[in-house]
């Protein structure tokens, strides 16, 4: 399905953790100044529960399903994951995977399945301003909003494809 770029009508979303590590509320303090510069623009967060406190115009969906994620996720033009400590790192790939342009601190595997500049932008866990900065540009500029969210598709799944990764497997083991 084409996800539609030239609009004002976008929508930014992020995860709310408990965590310190996954810098939530630094994601809060970045919406807040994101939606002073841009002020059609829609927010949804979702979460087990809501553990930061979140500016009233965020929409904050409790415990979504899979489903319901997916839904987020596709209706996201912009999703944004500014953890400073992780395993893996999935949800910018499922975001990818639904068509959402990613920022992302290139943390955990992010860095293994997406490409800076290319496929996402990476920002600095730590700064308030690189994460404004990262959804600013792609908010003024639809091509490569647009082109983040396309490469982003193709590269999470061409690189996180389940036959090729046994297919590589195997021939390791030869």
């Amino acid at each position: 399905e084409e996800k539609a770029f030239e609009t004002n009508k976008k929508t930014i979303s992020y995860i709310d953790y408990k965590l310190k590590k996954k810098k939530t509320h630094l994601i809060i303090e970045a919406v807040k100044i994101i939606k002073d510069k841009f002020p059609s623009l829609t927010f949804k967060s979702f979460g087990l529960e809501m553990f930061n406190e979140h500016p009233k115009f965020v929409n904050f969906i409790r415990n979504p399903s899979q489903k319901e994620i997916a839904n987020i996720y596709n209706e996201s033009h912009i999703f944004i994951f500014a953890s400073s400590e992780e395993g893996f790192g999935l949800p910018p790939a499922e975001a990818m995977a639904c068509k959402s342009s990613v920022i992302s601190s290139p943390i955990g595997a992010v860095p293994e399945y997406s490409l800076n500049g290319k496929s996402v932008l990476f920002i600095n866990p730590e700064d308030v301003e690189s994460i404004v900065e990262s959804a600013s540009l792609l908010l003024t500029d639809n091509r490569l909003n647009k082109s983040i969210s396309e490469n982003g598709f193709k590269m999470v799944r061409e690189i996180l494809n389940w036959d090729k990764s046994v297919d590589k497997l195997i021939d390791i083991l030869k």
